[in-house]
């Protein structure tokens, strides 16, 4: 994925963690489910 988006690794895991810690979910998977369920991000069918 950093590749894709040109920015490190360590800054997408900052941000997965920032995301993390505002949405107050355990893990990852948690907190995909939740921002689809909000409409923050798209999941395709």
């Amino acid at each position: 994925m950093s590749a894709i988006l040109g920015i490190s690794l360590n800054t997408i895991n900052y941000h997965i963690k920032n995301g993390i810690r505002k949405m107050k979910t355990r893990d990852r998977i948690v907190e995909v489910l939740r921002a689809a369920k909000f409409g923050l991000i798209e999941v395709p069918p």
